[in-house]
């Protein structure tokens, strides 16, 4: 080894160390094996509302939230003000409705509404790996097939107003 290698190696070392050692500690950085969103899945399905949907937030961050989000059946309409929806498809699948219009809405909060669907939206089929982006004040209804199931991760990003 040359002594030119010897002394980069001496400088930069101990400088890959401390980087490796600062992302260890670094506040906020999580990671969900997916062991452990399969966890998630198999927990959610015995807790099934009426409406067969089971969820639970896994994090909280400054402008956003994550939650995993398994169904059996038909999601309601739903219309965030403030919020943009990041899917990402874990298994099963389904068809969602995105745009047009909710039909009955009634607001659930400050920032989001519910209604019984969605009329007039655009259709897309969500299958495992998939990602879709919502955004913020775009109506949206997850269709689910009889026999069917989908799980999911939903990053929740706050967004100006």
């Amino acid at each position: 080894m040359t002594s030119t290698v010897k002394r980069v190696l001496q400088v930069t070392a101990p400088l890959a160390f401390v980087l490796v050692a600062s992302a260890a500690d670094m506040p906020g950085l999580d990671q969900w094996s997916s062991a452990q969103l399969k966890e998630f899945e198999q927990s959610l399905a015995p807790k099934l509302s009426p409406q067969k949907v089971a969820s639970q937030t896994i994090a909280r961050y400054g402008n956003h939230s994550m939650l995993v989000a398994h169904r059996e059946g038909n999601g309601q309409g739903e219309f965030h003000i403030t919020q943009a929806d990041l899917i990402v498809v874990q298994t099963g699948e389904a068809t969602i409705l995105i745009g047009g219009e909710l039909v009955d809405g009634r607001s659930t909060s400050a920032t989001e509404m519910i209604g019984t669907s969605v009329r007039g939206g655009v259709e897309k089929s969500l299958r495992p790996g998939d990602m879709l982006h919502i955004p913020a004040k775009t109506p949206h209804q997850m269709i689910v097939q009889a026999g069917k199931q989908i799980t999911y991760v939903t990053v929740k990003i706050d967004t100006p107003q």
